[in-house]
């Protein structure tokens, strides 16, 4: 999880704003994490001040010693610093590739220093000042706002039916949790972490799509944002698209990162002239020499498929 404090300032909208924003962060993600950090500094507003707090579950290493000078070194005026947070709630839960850290998004209103904050997975590019999005999101009846996902097909029947349980069997109802705009001080009083606990403790082997179901059925009156701020960059899709706003969302796998993405994603490029602006010149190469790569392409060998469909 990255905490992202950005200090009050007056964003293009000529509106004070006063936000954080969080990435969840471990050890495979640490790389891509940066890249999308690079990126959220590279659209900031010339001379603003970005304090990043690099959030990470508790007992595992911190996996961004090395962010803050790199990123200095770019000359961005930013702070980093790292915070290990306790997700024993939420253990029980099927991980995510052997990870947890999904589930530390929950958490965020807690550790928050500020009245809103946004969160953002770790594989995206920024194309837009994050501040636009704060300041045109509003948080009325709810302490969440979300981007519509629909209900994905291949979802297990029994999620489904779980879904069906929380009133939430249509597309209009769901929506993906890859971005997240928060009312911390709501989220406390509507005792949303309470819901999710309830949620988890007496159906945690039915989520199957992890903690983006938990906030489905824990929250209600999930608020909309602008479907600009995910725009998705599928593997399987082979259409040429040029994302100019908001942010690009590398959704499934293989990811351009993974062993042949910079071969056969369609939008790998995307990702590789970000990293090569973050300072990564090599990271397609780099990658075939880490043993958590060849790891992680075992892991997802089956998703592989979408790049070398049967005829």
């Amino acid at each position: 999880m990255l905490l992202v404090v950005i200090s009050e300032r007056k964003s293009a909208f000529n509106k004070v704003v006063d936000f954080e924003v969080w990435f969840g962060v471990d050890r495979r993600t640490s790389e891509c994490g940066y890249v999308a950090a690079a990126s959220l500094l590279e659209h900031r507003e010339k001379h603003s001040f970005t304090n990043i707090q690099v959030a990470y579950v508790k007992g595992e290493e911190s996996p961004a010693d090395w962010w803050e000078s790199r990123l200095k070194k770019l000359g961005y005026e930013c702070q980093v610093k790292q915070v290990p947070i306790d997700i024993a709630e939420f253990m029980q839960c099927k991980p995510l590739f052997d990870s947890h850290a999904a589930f530390l998004r929950l958490l965020i209103p807690f550790y928050s220093r500020t009245k809103q904050m946004v969160y953002t997975d770790v594989d995206v590019i920024f194309q837009e000042d994050i501040a636009h999005l704060v300041s045109e999101t509003h948080l009325r009846d709810s302490c969440l706002a979300l981007v519509k996902a629909g209900v994905c097909a291949s979802r297990p029947e029994r999620e489904h039916r779980l879904l069906a349980d929380y009133g939430k069997d249509g597309e209009q109802d769901y929506f993906f949790s890859g971005l997240a705009v928060i009312a911390r001080d709501r989220y406390i009083q509507l005792e949303a972490l309470q819901n999710c606990k309830v949620l988890v403790d007496q159906h945690a082997g039915r989520l199957d799509f992890h903690d983006q179901t938990i906030w489905n059925c824990a929250i209600n009156n999930i608020e909309k944002i602008h479907s600009r701020w995910c725009h998705p960059a599928y593997p399987g899709n082979t259409a040429t698209a040029s994302f100019e706003l908001g942010i690009v969302h590398f959704v499934g796998s293989p990811k351009p990162w993974d062993l042949l993405g910079e071969l056969y994603h369609p939008h790998s490029q995307i990702w590789l002239k970000a990293a090569s602006r973050a300072g990564l010149k090599v990271p397609a190469i780099r990658k075939y020499f880490h043993l958590e790569s060849w790891r992680r392409a075992y892991r997802i060998r089956r998703q592989y498929r979408c790049w070398f469909p049967s005829k």
